[in-house]
């Protein structure tokens, strides 16, 4: 399985460095949270990681080559991407849209085969959207087309898998779902960068924890390790607290720390 890195990552937009210095390593059979708060530069970098940024400084690298050095079309097959804001403007069928996953394995107007069938169903069964299949991707809320966004990049059959606040507009019974395919998939030698707000869930799903704050990496590690009152007071502003319960230990708000500004 492939291995995607960055070193010493730099991009700067009006004289203002959105991602400074952010050095991250994504191998195969990990979920990776990437955490902090808005504005931090977390979408950035994942931009930047999959080449439709330009860094200002530094380089990426996909399998050990330099990413401009990998065609569009030998990147997607690599590398799939589930952006924070799924807005669909055509008014496509959701079977469709999930079809497009399979675009990367296809030559142009090349109908898909049997191979590439295979490929949907199965995402279409992981993500439990059969009853959306007829339906126009535009009349749908925003959680189901996420969850059809999230059919189409597994469709794609990509081993490394980057996702921006993918569960942010769901109940709870999809985000739990999701977080398990991300996981499952690591756990079948792929590989995930995921954007996250709930810190309960980053605890409970990542295998490791890439903290950003005003564009700097300011901690890396397990999430027990990360996830320590004092840093969260100083990057999120909110004092928290660990609850034990039995096996589960929950990260716990318990406001906002006042001296933070």
């Amino acid at each position: 399985m492939s291995t995607l890195t960055v070193e010493q990552a730099r991009v700067v937009r009006n004289d203002k460095a959105i991602v400074d210095g952010v050095s991250l390593r994504l191998a195969a059979g990990e979920v990776v949270g990437l955490i902090g708060p808005n504005g931090a530069g977390k979408s950035t970098l994942l931009r930047a990681m999959l080449g439709l940024i330009k860094l200002d400084n530094g380089h990426c690298q996909l399998a050990g080559r330099n990413l401009s050095r990998w065609t569009l079309r030998q990147r997607a097959r690599q590398l799939a991407y589930l952006p924070q804001q799924g807005e669909s403007h055509w008014p496509l069928t959701v079977s469709r849209v999930i079809e497009m996953g399979r675009m990367p394995h296809l030559s142009p107007w090349q109908r898909p085969g049997a191979r590439d069938r295979q490929a949907i169903a199965e995402a279409v069964e992981k993500t439990e959207v059969e009853d959306l299949l007829t339906r126009v991707v535009t009349t749908l809320s925003g959680g189901e087309r996420m969850r059809v966004n999230l059919a189409r990049l597994l469709a794609s059959q990509a081993p490394i898998l980057l996702a921006d606040e993918p569960i942010a507009s769901l109940d709870p019974y999809h985000q739990f779902h999701i977080m398990e395919i991300f996981s499952e998939h690591a756990r079948s030698g792929g590989s995930v960068l995921v954007v996250l707000h709930d810190l309960n869930y980053a605890a409970r799903f990542c295998d490791r924890l890439v903290v950003l704050d005003k564009g700097e990496q300011v901690a890396q590690g397990s999430p027990r390790e990360v996830l320590q009152p004092d840093l969260l007071r100083r990057v999120y502003g909110v004092d928290t607290r660990w609850v034990e319960d039995g096996d589960l230990s929950i990260i716990v708000p318990m406001g906002r720390y006042r001296s933070h500004h």
